[in-house]
């Protein structure tokens, strides 16, 4: 038994509705370095308590 889809799809439908901001795949530098010099495990002498 096939399954067929509920509604067609029309493309271009949501055109003038969705809004991507020129600079949404640009990532600052200062969070690239967060990640590449992030610790995965704390020193043991690092205090845990908040």
């Amino acid at each position: 038994m096939e399954s067929k889809p509920k509604t067609k799809r029309k493309l271009g439908a949501l055109k003038g509705q969705i809004w991507i901001a020129p600079d949404f795949d640009e990532t600052p530098q200062e969070v690239i370095d967060s990640f590449w010099n992030s610790k995965i495990f704390p020193d043991e002498n690092d205090d845990a308590s908040p």
